[in-house]
């Protein structure tokens, strides 16, 4: 209705960015990254100063994992209100650059064909600004989207967004719904209770 004119580009949001920096250098358009960026990042901070206003007193804060402007955002936030609130990083198993971030610094290579439901953390090269702050504001890193889709059923990772969908008429992103997915009762056997007590997430939790 505003003229815009949306351009949809390649397969990730690589593809993507690679894109949107060349129309800007052939255009003079303004480049906004998508997280590594300080205003983008500042931006993010009101949902974490949005949780502490809602639970001043809590301990534990879990936040979605991808390029790192949401978890450096909240994070920074957090720490601000509580330097001893800890703050925990999600990301997939399946895309996983961070998985040895935190104890050496390293961001491991993702393969080109790397596929997960939580696409809206489905980044392969995170920020540079990103790394600076969540290395020195984040406690923890854990990647267990994929695990607990797989232990749920077939289908499941579909039946947490299909639910609210139909109940509360909510459409959830797919990190989101797969964080909303319900256990099938397959998932309660014995198995998915060894994966639920072994877990990177229930260790995080134990000690919190």
């Amino acid at each position: 209705a505003l003229g815009a004119q949306v351009v949809l580009s390649g397969s990730s949001l690589e593809d993507a960015r690679n894109e949107a920096l060349r129309l800007a250098a052939d255009n003079g358009y303004a480049f906004l990254h998508p997280y590594d960026d300080r205003d983008v990042i500042a931006g993010q901070a009101s949902c974490g100063l949005e949780i502490i206003d809602d639970l001043p007193d809590a301990t534990l804060l879990v936040v979605p994992l991808g390029g790192g402007g949401l978890l450096a955002g909240v994070a920074l936030a957090a720490k601000q209100h509580n330097p001893h609130l800890r703050v925990v990083g999600v990301q997939a198993d399946a895309v996983a650059p961070w998985r040895h971030f935190l104890a050496d610094g390293r961001i491991d290579a993702i393969s080109a064909d790397a596929h997960t439901i939580a696409d809206g953390i489905k980044v392969k090269m995170p920020g540079a600004l990103t790394r600076q702050i969540i290395a020195q504001h984040v406690d923890a890193i854990v990647d267990e989207f994929e695990a607990f889709a797989r232990t749920s059923g077939p289908a499941a990772e579909h039946l947490g967004s299909q639910e609210l969908r139909d109940h509360a008429k909510i459409v959830l992103e797919a990190v989101a719904a797969d964080m909303a997915t319900p256990q099938s009762k397959s998932a309660q056997d014995d198995k998915s209770k060894g994966h639920a007590e072994n877990s990177q997430f229930s260790q995080v939790m134990k000690t919190a």
